[in-house]
């Protein structure tokens, strides 16, 4: 039965290739939607330095846990463990995924309910290793495992909506930059600052100075002035 294991074997290779795609697909995805989130929080919030790293030391903790999920997983369907991708259950599923060569299809019927606890095991066996020859590897190359439309249209309109956000938002452009910068303290501008157009000199009592004050952003209509004296608010 070595021709039939071995083709068993390379389907379950492949099936597993597809899977760890479609994950990843999935997944970077979902990494896109949460960063494009954090850019969007990160534009009004300047998130402080010791924050930053959190979130991103979380993310990093997230992937490594998924990349040892994916090496566990495949550990696991490659030997079978814990009756994961037997033999039996592969040759299950592709009696219903190929649909030429009646003698694979044969094959893999036979093979799928093989119990060789049977005392006529052999012959079963036997009636296998006959099928079995006329088994090729070829036959797996017709066999194609595609990522759904649905899946593909959401990565296309993810990457499309990311980028534009990007590309055409210099705020979120710049936020993007600042939780990069996971390090770096970035000080929140101020809605508007006022500065006086000279500097004050000493006068004296009963005598009048004009002040003139330069408004620098979106300056409000009006604004109210305090004058302290004895750390009292006149």
């Amino acid at each position: 039965m070595k021709n039939i294991k071995r083709f068993l074997k390379k389907y379950l290779d492949k099936k597993i290739k597809f899977y760890i795609l479609n994950f990843i697909v999935k997944f970077f995805v979902l990494c896109l939607l949460i960063f494009l989130l954090l850019i969007f929080i990160e534009k009004d919030a300047f998130l402080k330095p010791d924050s930053k790293i959190r979130i991103f030391n979380a993310i990093y903790t997230i992937i490594i846990s998924i990349a040892i999920y994916l090496l566990l997983k495949i550990i696991i369907h490659k030997n079978s463990l814990f009756k994961n991708s037997t033999k039996q259950d592969l040759a299950k599923e592709l009696i219903n995924k190929i649909s030429t060569k009646d003698q694979i299809i044969n094959a893999l019927q036979i093979y799928s309910n093989l119990d060789l606890s049977d005392p006529y095991s052999d012959l079963t066996t036997k009636a296998i290793d006959d099928l079995e020859k006329k088994i090729k590897l070829s036959e797996l190359k017709k066999l194609k495992f595609k990522l759904s439309n649905n899946l593909i249209y959401t990565l296309c309109i993810t990457i499309i909506f990311f980028s534009s956000s990007i590309i055409f938002s210099n705020n979120n452009y710049q936020a993007m930059q600042r939780l990069l910068s996971k390090k770096i303290l970035f000080e929140k501008p101020l809605p508007f600052n006022l500065s006086f157009e000279k500097e004050i000199s000493t006068i004296f009592k009963g005598e009048d100075y004009k002040v003139n004050l330069i408004g620098i952003g979106e300056s409000p209509e009006v604004i109210n002035l305090f004058w302290i004296k004895n750390d009292n608010i006149l």
